[in-house]
């Protein structure tokens, strides 16, 4: 990569940090930011991760998945309405296109983490590595928010 490309993306992922209060991790294509991980409540076997994915490169990215040493599984969701219901149904992927994002959010695509630990849901984050089509791996550390810190962060 020709150095002032380098330095054009160093640049954008420091504005990045900056615009998102330090909640960003980046490599070459890939950017993400406003991640969390929501805390569990008592008796809770789930918990859902929320993030955007900047693709900040040429070619489209997939991400097919995540591992969490918080849960026994972390599979991707997405919520729809269907018979005027809302219903969550797991997919296999999320495109990431070139130069284009990909939003988690609630009421849409989410992880969850399935079977979670608790002791490893007790810090202030927790480790999740997205898992690409690829075989590429990226490690983020999700902050835990508590449902009041969800709806005060909006």
């Amino acid at each position: 990569m020709p150095p002032m490309k380098k330095y054009k993306n160093l640049h954008c992922a420091f504005l990045l940090t900056l615009l998102c209060g330090g909640n960003l991790y980046a490599n070459d294509q890939l950017a993400v930011h406003d991640l969390y991980v929501t805390a569990p409540i008592p008796g809770q076997v789930a918990v859902a991760a929320y993030m955007s994915i900047q693709n900040n490169g040429d070619t489209p990215v997939t991400l097919v998945g995540a591992t969490s040493p918080a849960s026994v599984g972390v599979q991707i969701h997405n919520t729809q309405m269907s018979d005027e219901l809302m219903q969550m149904r797991e997919v296999d992927s999320i495109l990431i296109p070139a130069g284009g994002s990909a939003v988690m959010e609630p009421g849409g695509m989410h992880m969850m983490l399935v079977g979670i630990e608790r002791e490893a849901l007790s810090g202030p984050d927790v480790d999740l590595i997205l898992v690409f089509a690829d075989g590429s791996e990226m490690l983020v550390k999700a902050p835990l928010r508590s449902l009041m810190q969800q709806h005060h962060h909006h």
